[in-house]
This record gives structure tokens, C-alpha cells and sequence, in this order.
């Protein structure tokens, strides 16, 4: 936790010495909407003064309730925070009438993460720290694990929305709150802890062809335990979580049944929506 606040700090003391005073030719940080009510793909929000409130109605109504937070430091520094509370019982007693039963099962998901995108003439320095989160309550008892990962990019700009990048990841297991006092529960998560830390470095093109998304054209290599069950939470798109999916599905499978699809199961990849 410390390091985490370490990191914070000096990624908040970046964006003061550089996020006024430079300019962004490419940046990797979705702009603020104008103050005032807007709609964007699936959410529906609120921007005022630097700050922007969305929900995403669609999930709202299958018993997902949702609610994001940004906070503009300056223009080239973000703060993001997602929350879901899943109601699991939600669609079948609301809209088919269904009893609640026992056990009350209720999901928790969450996303925070702070991004900078700082230019240095034709480069960029990217720092990214973010924290996964994720449980259930299960009428009184609870489980809710957090996964802490943080990532360094730096970029050259080819030119006004084209950039060659290289990037490290690195991500770890913080701690799993719960309501059982089993000691032996506490041992297993320290080892957990010290076996399944990741490193992964990636390498290619990122083409931002509009002011909210981007494509990125790449390839991963890891540096630190391939086989750990964290590096299925690795990256930080909706496709990165597709290819983690895809990768558990076929390294589940015995050798002669595993598949190959280009860019989802291989090390070369394709990612969209890389914008922060």
C-alpha cells in the first residue's frame, strides 16, 4: 500500500510540473464534455467544472446499478472510478415475479485508475496506476479482493494521431477483504500474494482516430510468470479482457485440443478503445 501511495504522489507532482504547461499532439486521455448533460455510446452523464458523473442505463435495468466518476486534474491527468452493485435476483422477481431465495447474493465490481499523458517535444511519458476490485455478499458474510497494477509507456508520434510505443505492466495481488477469521484462509492469500505476481512488456503502433478511441497494434511478451492466474486480468481494454477470456478458455484445454485465433489467442494483438 505504501508503494501505491508513493506512485500516486508522484504521478499527482508530474501532472503539476507538466500538465499546464505543455501540449498534447496525441493524447491518450478522452476530453472533458462541455458542462452540462451528454450522451456518449451506452452512458448518459453530467460534466461540471472538472469533473464528469455517467451511469449506463441498459445495465441499470438488468439489475446492474452503476455509477463512474472523472476527475480532470489538468488536461493531461485523469482520475477514473467505476462501481457495480449486481443484484443477482434482480431480473427474475422484478420483471417475472418471481420470490427472492436464500441465499441473498450480491456482486461487487470495481475500477480506479489514474492515467498521465506528459509530451516531451515528439515524445510522451504515460504512467498508469490503477486498482481492480471485485467480491460478492452472500447474506452475512463477504469476500472482496483487490488487484493492484501499474504500467509505464512512453511513445514517439509519427505524427498528429499516429504513435510507436513500448510499455511495461506489472500486476499484484493486494489483499482480499472478508468476514471469516480462519487464520489458514489468511496464509493461503499471503502466498498468493508472493507466487502470482506479473511483468508484462508490450510493443507496436497506436492509431487514435478520434478524440474518445483508439486502436492499438501490438505485441506482448512477459516478463515474469506467464502461468500466474493474474495475467487473465491483464491490460486495460474491454479487448485486452476479451483476449484474457479466450487465453484462460485455451489454457484450460489439453495440448491437442487447443485453438488459434489471430490476435485473440496469440501474443500479437489487436486492442480498441485505449483511450483513458
Amino acid at each position: 500500500m505504501k508503494k501505491l501511495l508513493t506512485a500516486v504522489l508522484a504521478l499527482l507532482l508530474l501532472s503539476t510540473v507538466f500538465g499546464i504547461a505543455t501540449d498534447t499532439r496525441i493524447s491518450s486521455i478522452r476530453p472533458q464534455h462541455e458542462s452540462g448533460f451528454f450522451v456518449e455510446f451506452s452512458s448518459i452523464g453530467y460534466s461540471f467544472e472538472n469533473n464528469e458523473i455517467t451511469s449506463q442505463p441498459l445495465f441499470d435495468i438488468l439489475g446492474q446499478f452503476n455509477l463512474g466518476f472523472r476527475h480532470y486534474f489538468t488536461k493531461n491527468t485523469v482520475l477514473s472510478a467505476q462501481g457495480f452493485f449486481v443484484d443477482t435476483q434482480f431480473v427474475p422477481t422484478v420483471y417475472w415475479g418471481a420470490e427472492r431465495t436464500d441465499p441473498g447474493i450480491f456482486v461487487l465490481l470495481g475500477r480506479t485508475y489514474l492515467h498521465g499523458d506528459y509530451p516531451i517535444y515528439n515524445l510522451s511519458v504515460k504512467p498508469h496506476i490503477e486498482l481492480l476490485s471485485g467480491g460478492a455478499i452472500i447474506d452475512d458474510g463477504y469476500a472482496i479482493g483487490s488487484l493492484g497494477k501499474s504500467a509505464i509507456t512512453v511513445a514517439f508520434s509519427v505524427n498528429t494521431n499516429i504513435e510507436i510505443f513500448s510499455r511495461v505492466e506489472s500486476g499484484w495481488l493486494m489483499d482480499v477483504l472478508r468476514s471469516s477469521t480462519d487464520t489458514s484462509v489468511q496464509e493461503t492469500i499471503n502466498q498468493v500474494r508472493r507466487d502470482t505476481a506479473y511483468a508484462v512488456a508490450n510493443a507496436g503502433l497506436t492509431w487514435y482516430y478520434d478524440s474518445y478511441s483508439g486502436i492499438e497494434i501490438g505485441y506482448r511478451f512477459f516478463l515474469l510468470n506467464r502461468d500466474s492466474l493474474l495475467t487473465y486480468f491483464q491490460g486495460f481494454s474491454y479487448t485486452d479482457y476479451v483476449f484474457n477470456y479466450f487465453k484462460l478458455m485455451n489454457d484450460s484445454l489439453p495440448p491437442e485440443e487447443k485453438f488459434i485465433i489471430p490476435f485473440i489467442t496469440t501474443d500479437y494483438y489487436i486492442s480498441f478503445s485505449v483511450k483513458f
